[in-house]
């Protein structure tokens, strides 16, 4: 920890203390060699630690450094003094480099396509998760300071995500109101404004149905310099966030763990409907309830652990089946007649981390065919999806048609689609 620096989270604070310490052991020659070695170890191992994760994480984006840059060295007393803002905004609270690059990995794995924001200071944290949103994804910011709406909007702007972001400036609860009035859900939340309304936000988001199945909610400051779990400790603020995550690990609803990252991070699950014991309901919890085998509709039409291949596979609507069935989630074995071209297209999943295989064949010939089948098999041990594309189409006039080409455009187009039906039939009895 730098020396001017003032201590914020847990590990800030015993790095400050086990530098006090030190100091103490250096200046009394009655001190033990070995404690004065056992300190230099904590104090090591304490305050390398955020120097490495910041070291280690995935380098932020230029508008998020440039962000980042702009919130720190910002006169925010003078703002505040000026009367441009309704608080004090000490620069501690805004989101940096490694926890932004935690939030942007979350809308990842949720693979999240609307999110809410609760308390957006200078944007940090909005912008690191925007950029993780498709293109049609969208972000609401709930900030109550209308001037840090057009304080983050010019580097906003900058960035190709920045168009994702929309912000609502007012209190937080009124937009959750309007929010809820409006049918509104979302995969992920993150709430990091007002500690001691943490879990009335909590509680409206889960009551109006905020939160989809399955959605999170990441929720910001929960260690609060240490203050939660501190025996005897008096803080209000710490008590406040002490009794939230108590009131979030009681909730059935949900499931919930608390990440040491900096003041530290608890992410919430929303977790399916399960009936409790010893309690009336009258829901009927069966497969049309629960899903079947457990499993809500879209993930049931996921395609995980099957074997497919694509015939014609080396462009056009061919190379598009074969991402589509890869991208659901099965094995694609992509045959072209042309060796290239089927090889670029494994090449492309190979990219994506699709299991694939290329396969040279002309399935207007049997023993093409037949090999074909045996490849895939051979590989992958069996065959559930067979995606018959291949064709040709000669685009001659009825009247200048030769049987060669007529022929031609049989073999591959019925014969062929015949032979590889009949083969993978033939294969599966």
């Amino acid at each position: 920890m730098q020396a001017d620096k003032v201590a914020d989270t847990p590990v800030e604070f015993i790095v400050e203390y086990l530098l006090k310490a030190k100091e103490i052991a250096d200046n009394n020659a009655n001190v033990p060699v070995e404690l004065r070695d056992n300190v230099q170890k904590a104090l090591d191992i304490a305050s390398g630690l955020d120097g490495y994760l910041e070291h280690m994480s995935s380098q932020e984006s230029e508008p998020l450094a440039e962000l980042y840059r702009k919130s720190m060295s910002h006169d925010w007393d003078k703002v505040y003094e000026d009367g441009k803002t309704l608080f004090r905004l000490p620069i501690t609270c805004i989101t940096g480099h490694v926890e932004g690059q935690v939030l942007k990995m979350l809308v990842h794995m949720s693979k999240a396509k609307r999110v809410l924001e609760i308390g957006m200071f200078t944007g940090y944290g909005a912008l690191s998760m925007a950029e993780a949103l498709p293109q049609n994804g969208r972000l609401i910011a709930c900030e109550l300071e209308p001037f840090l709406k057009d304080f983050s909007r010019p580097i906003f702007d900058k960035s190709p995500h920045g168009k994702k972001i929309m912000v609502k400036t007012g209190p937080a609860m009124e937009t959750l109101k309007e929010l809820a009035s409006s049918g509104e859900q979302f995969d992920l939340v993150f709430i990091d404004a007002d500690k001691q309304n943490y879990i009335n936000y909590y509680k409206f988001l889960m009551d109006h149905n905020l939160l989809r199945m399955d959605g999170v909610i990441c929720v910001d400051n929960t260690l609060f310099k240490g203050r939660v779990y501190l025996k005897d400790s008096a803080d209000e603020m710490g008590i406040a966030l002490r009794d939230f995550s108590q009131f979030v690990t009681n909730d059935p609803r949900v499931e919930q763990v608390i990440i040491p990252l900096r003041d530290g991070l608890t992410v919430i699950r929303r977790v399916p409907f399960t009936l409790q014991a010893n309690t009336q309901n009258s829901v009927t919890y069966d497969e049309v309830f629960r899903g079947v085998q457990g499993k809500a509709v879209l993930d049931r039409m996921r395609l995980d652990g099957k074997v497919a291949y694509v015939t014609g596979a080396g462009q056009g609507i061919g190379r598009a089946f074969a991402h589509a069935l890869g991208e659901a989630g099965a094995k694609v074995a992509v045959i072209d007649m042309d060796k290239g071209k089927a090889e670029n297209v494994a090449c492309e999943l190979t990219l994506k981390g699709i299991p694939n295989m290329a396969v040279s064949a002309d399935i207007s010939k049997p023993e093409d065919v037949q090999k074909m089948i045996d490849d895939v098999v051979s590989k992958w041990g069996t065959i559930h999806i067979a995606c018959n594309n291949a064709g040709i189409n000669k685009n001659s006039a009825s009247e200048h048609t030769s049987l060669e080409e007529w022929d031609q455009t049989f073999n591959v187009n019925l014969r062929g689609t015949f032979m590889c039906c009949q083969g993978v039939l033939f294969f599966s009895l």
